[in-house]
């Protein structure tokens, strides 16, 4: 199930649901990219980087954004001190990535070169006053939420802004009553996001050029943590039963070639996802998904694993439709909620 189905408000400490993952199939390698006893999670990476968030070991409700080499190396973090910070999509195969910085009552989202640790705030039109979060960057175009929560029809809004042009585009929204709608993953010619309406999470998609959203196709599924490779245009998607780990897969669907959704990998029972996932593609012809595997009775404690060449692997499991909602697991709030 989409862990973000169930969010709490009130308070700020945060722990993601979360599951651990086994790829079926030997076409595909499940490489540890981050371990320990701290949770880590919101993980991505491309050829070079890899950021995520975790907190501190002497209080785990404070989290930082990090950056690091992939290769390994000195590890810098993202927000200021006192803050919490929650990492963002990196822009393709460059430097750059984007940030979620928490501090007095308020969320703003940060630009941070990872080679030279800089950082600077992102454009007016992108903060406000009210609640930005959950973005991420391409060369031409910055992807992320806006929250208000000044009641129940207050509205939560996933936003396109073009760095270019300098203006602003309305992909989705949804009441906040419904906390149900989520900015996930941008390339130059794709967003994804996902949304909760009623008894189900769909995965959404915006073509850029052509102007057009749709939904990726659903067999009636939970869908959710929409990650899109700049190398090839794959989407990569979570796609499970009702409850927490139930029939988990990880999943790949190409909007310009169309057809029926692949699983990639399927997750032991009682494992399901943290955070997002994340793409970094080689800009040739391969795709490493970057995702966070915790246990559904772990207190959401997660870490960081890469599935090598997902544009080829294929699960030997059949991905049918769910059976009805039951049994939804909770978390408490995250980076969208205002405390």
């Amino acid at each position: 199930m989409h862990p973000l189905r169930a969010i709490g408000s009130a308070i700020i400490s945060v722990t993601f649901l979360v599951v651990s993952i086994t790829p079926s199939t030997a076409g595909s390698a499940l490489v540890p990219l981050k371990t320990g006893p701290l949770d880590q999670t919101l993980a991505d990476a491309n050829t070079t980087y890899l950021t995520w968030s975790e907190p501190l070991a002497r209080d785990h409700r404070r989290y930082n954004a990090w950056s690091q080499p992939l290769a390994g190396g000195t590890r810098i973090k993202m927000n200021s001190k006192g803050s919490l910070g929650f990492p963002g999509g990196i822009n393709g195969n460059t430097t750059e990535t984007v940030y979620q910085e928490i501090s007095g009552g308020g969320s703003w989202i940060g630009m941070f070169d990872m080679a030279t640790g800089a950082s600077s705030i992102a454009p007016r039109a992108v903060n406000t006053t009210l609640w930005e979060w959950a973005p991420s960057a391409s060369s031409t175009h910055l992807l992320f939420g806006r929250n208000n929560f000044r009641g129940n029809d207050s509205l939560w809004k996933v936003l396109l802004f073009d760095r270019v042009a300098k203006t602003t585009v309305l992909l989705d929204w949804a009441r906040n009553r419904c906390s149900c709608i989520y900015p996930e993953e941008l390339t130059e010619d794709y967003a994804t996001w996902t949304k909760c309406v009623g008894t189900g999470c769909n995965v959404w998609y915006y073509d850029i050029a052509a102007e057009t959203k749709a939904k990726v196709p659903n067999p009636g599924r939970e869908q959710y943590y929409a990650a899109v490779s700049s190398t090839t245009g794959n989407i990569y998607y979570a796609s499970s039963g009702p409850a927490c780990g139930e029939d988990v897969h990880i999943m790949r669907w190409n909007p310009a070639l169309g057809g029926d959704p692949v699983s990639v990998v399927t997750l032991d029972p009682g494992f399901d996802l943290s955070g997002r996932l994340g793409v970094a593609g080689d800009g040739v012809d391969a795709d490493d998904v970057i995702l966070a595997r915790a246990s559904c009775t772990s207190r959401f404690h997660a870490n960081i694993y890469m599935i090598e060449d997902a544009q080829a692997a294929v699960s030997t499991a059949r991905v049918g439709p769910a059976s009805s909602l039951s049994g939804a697991a909770k978390r408490e709030a995250g980076p969208d909620a205002r405390p």
